[in-house]
């Protein structure tokens, strides 16, 4: 007697529903503890902003699923729940394929493109239209960027600003 094969659960196709992707952002930006607490909060932020440092207490996957229960409950209620701890393994994988995404996209723009704010690229300059090419491949770049760009495990490239007296840690 043979036993029942499990029917395989659909995969989860993260690069076909963008709106996923957009939609886990927007939780991140607008749930800046949440944010601080999977990313790493920096000391320095803290001190700037005179709070206490905010860590993880729960792990990781504990935040992935508060993450993927977001998205996927309005997304594709029905799947998600079936199988949530499956979701939120997935955001910790989606959220570590647009980390090394970016990542890439930073080492392509150097030290000194990587630490520039939008508002100081000159249009037309060879910043510019690297950054264009980012953007078309990377469409979540403008929302990142500013997470993750002063975070030295994301962003390992030091850059020093073209501001006098500046530098900053990518």
């Amino acid at each position: 007697v043979k036993a029942k094969k499990k029917k395989r659960a659909p995969d989860i196709k993260w690069d076909s529903n963008h709106a996923w992707t957009h939609s886990l952002i927007q939780l991140l930006i607008d749930q800046p503890d949440l944010r601080r607490k999977l990313f790493s909060d920096s000391t320095r932020d803290a001190k700037d902003n005179n709070r206490r440092k905010l860590q993880a207490k729960d792990q990781k996957i504990h935040l992935h699923g508060v993450l993927a229960k977001h998205i996927f409950e309005e997304h594709n209620a029905v799947q998600y729940a079936s199988d949530p701890g499956r979701f939120a393994k997935s955001v910790g994988q989606h959220l570590g394929r647009l980390k090394k995404t970016y990542a890439r996209h930073v080492r392509e723009l150097g030290a000194t493109g990587a630490g520039l704010e939008p508002e100081d690229v000159t249009p037309g300059s060879e910043i510019a239209n690297k950054l264009d090419a980012i953007r078309e491949d990377f469409p979540f770049w403008d929302d990142l960027h500013p997470m993750w760009r002063e975070l030295p495990n994301y962003n390992a490239v030091g850059v020093t600003s073209s501001k006098h007296g500046s530098q900053r840690d990518l």
